[in-house]
């Protein structure tokens, strides 16, 4: 096996003796913990936490609340640069999977509420919530990757960009999210809507085993065959996970050699005919093709041609993951003989690109240090009723960084299909939503009113949520719209049994005052 970047593990015994003499080290390097810890309004605990009892027992760092810089470290759990007004009443950086355990058994011992950071975008920022323990995992984001075998091992926060970086030097690929930052363990766990995902399926569907701490403090390998309905909640519970993922056993492909990528801009005057043939089109190429429907700002190019629209204009891209050049030519051909194609505004045919441009493109349309609302959700309406609703809506957003997509199905098969294997049970011919993105806080009303319209364009036309990229804060019922109503019976069920104590937060636990 090849190791990538990131600790080798030493036996127990070296790890058992290190954790003892390094425990004065780890108390000094500790951020602002005081034995007299003061409680907050909204503590899950009966009374204070012994901080300093746990300090002796991990490497990593502990946090209490009321030490001076704590909010700003909150405010750091979250990407999301519109920040919640929840606070817990610790967050513990953990070091290793040891540490995860000694976290979860102080937590339990102590009467706290567990939620964990595992480093993803966390729209609606469920990683803090009122009162209880974060478990912040950013230490973890090693990778040990097996060529031979076509296999990796990655602990929680690997980003996505970083993963298609080292598979590739070992010419693999794993079907890693669009956005380059976002972290796996959230991704794998919400179910991972991913780049190829017409060919290799959502994430989990792809993740062979996980690696967990249980709510009792042991350390379980979930897998079809060892604890196969944890696995299974694990494959797209999300924020209502009620284990820590620790470390992820993945299947990997081979690297496409040579992706290829055509873009069309259209009038949105033209944007319901385009949307119909785009779709129709999808079905004649392979599923290898990832095939998205935009509502964007135009490029500075265009602007003039569509201030009709305030500057807003419709793309198309389809991405095509062939081996050959000549493969994916030949898929995204199709696109080529469409007649309402021929009315496209401009249109790049047939360019190279590779995992890291894509990242650099996704990039630049969810950019860092912004504020968002996202919401996304699959439907099995046509993909031009959904655009149309939206259109004059869009043309009118406040915030020109906003953008409206939503993936085709490509090939025989539908874009989602629901699985007895995993949570997830999204079941679809198009997937995608609305992202409100600002930097402004003085723009936090007009983007909001601007977003919950939006949302609400939407859902006649909506089947389901997406766990991963809703605001079950703003509201509730999202949570369990995100699922059929079988795998919602069967998530309670798991969950009373592998946390019968409710040691986990869970999906709502500590998102209202109390």
């Amino acid at each position: 096996m090849t190791h990538g970047d990131g600790p080798i593990e030493a036996g127990r015994d070296e790890v058992t003796r290190r954790r003892f003499l390094s425990s004065a080290a780890t108390a000094a390097g500790l951020l602002g913990i005081e034995a007299g810890t003061q409680a907050l309004a909204g503590r899950c605990a009966a009374s204070t936490p012994d901080w300093p009892a746990l300090r002796g027992r991990i490497r990593g760092e502990i946090l209490a609340a009321d030490a001076p810089d704590f909010l700003a470290e909150r405010d750091r759990l979250v990407w999301n640069a519109l920040k919640p007004d929840r606070v817990p009443d610790g967050i513990v950086r953990v070091e290793d999977e040891e540490d995860v355990v000694e976290a979860v058994n102080f937590a339990r011992e102590n009467g706290l509420k567990v939620v964990v950071r595992g480093g993803g975008h966390s729209w609606c920022g469920l990683s803090v919530r009122h009162g209880g323990m974060t478990i912040d995992l950013s230490a973890l984001s090693g990778s040990w990757i097996d060529a031979a075998t076509g296999t990796a091992v990655i602990q929680p926060v690997i980003s996505n960009r970083e993963l298609a970086r080292r598979l590739g030097e070992h010419g693999l690929a794993f079907p890693i999210g669009h956005c380059p930052t976002v972290k796996a363990s959230g991704y794998l766990l919400n179910g991972g809507m991913s780049w190829n995902m017409g060919h290799w399926g959502p994430a989990c569907a792809s993740v062979r085993a996980i690696e967990m701490v249980t709510a009792d403090g042991r350390k379980v390998k979930a897998s079809a065959t060892e604890h196969p309905d944890l696995f299974w909640a694990a494959r797209g519970c999300g924020p209502g996970m009620f284990a820590v993922a620790t470390r992820f056993h993945l299947k990997c492909y081979p690297l496409p050699r040579a992706i290829t990528q055509s873009t069309y801009f259209f009038s949105l005057n033209d944007l319901e005919d385009a949307a119909d043939e785009v779709a129709a089109l999808g079905r004649k190429m392979p599923a290898f093709v990832e095939l998205s429907i935009f509502l964007i700002k135009a490029p500075p190019e265009l602007a003039d041609r569509c201030r009709d629209a305030n500057g807003k204009v419709c793309m198309v891209t389809a991405v095509a993951f062939g081996m050959t050049r000549e493969e994916s030519e030949a898929a995204l051909a199709p696109l080529e003989a469409g007649p309402v194609l021929a009315k496209a505004l401009s249109r790049r045919i047939n360019e190279p690109s590779g995992f890291e441009a894509l990242a650099v493109a996704a990039g630049q349309s969810w950019p860092e240090g912004h504020r968002n609302l996202c919401e996304n959700q699959c439907s099995r309406a046509k993909s031009s009723e959904m655009l149309m609703a939206l259109r004059d809506h869009f043309i009118a957003a406040p915030s020109a960084k906003s953008v409206v997509v939503f993936c085709q199905s490509t090939g025989p098969r539908d874009l989602l299909e629901p699985s007895p294997d995993m949570a997830l049970s999204m079941d679809a011919t198009s997937y995608g939503g609305v992202w409100s993105i600002w930097e402004d806080a003085r723009d936090d009303a007009a983007n909001r009113k601007w977003h919950d319209e939006a949302v609400a364009l939407m859902r006649p036309l909506t089947a389901r949520h997406y766990i991963g990229e809703t605001d079950i804060v703003q509201d509730p019922s999202r949570a369990r719209g995100s699922y059929s109503a079988e795998t919602w019976e069967r998530l309670e069920e798991v969950r009373n049994r592998y946390d019968p104590g409710g040691v986990f937060f869970g999906f709502l636990g500590g998102t209202r005052r109390p």
